[in-house]
């Protein structure tokens, strides 16, 4: 389940936030880190699931 958190955003999408610009940072490897924090601030009571067919490198911003 996931947490609501008591911000205006949830633990998983505040992270986010921080992440998803970063340049030069491949989308697996940023929610790679993202769920590392998300487990770190939630005290391992949440932990990000991803799932992926990519075939190759993805960013979403320059490399």
């Amino acid at each position: 389940m996931a947490l609501d958190g008591g911000g205006v955003n949830s633990p998983f999408s505040a992270v986010l936030s921080r992440h998803i610009g970063m340049p030069g940072l491949e989308v697996q490897q940023m929610l790679t880190r993202v769920r590392a924090e998300v487990v770190a601030a939630t005290k391992s009571r949440q932990v990000p699931w991803s799932h992926s067919s990519l075939l190759g490198e993805v960013y979403l911003t320059a490399k």
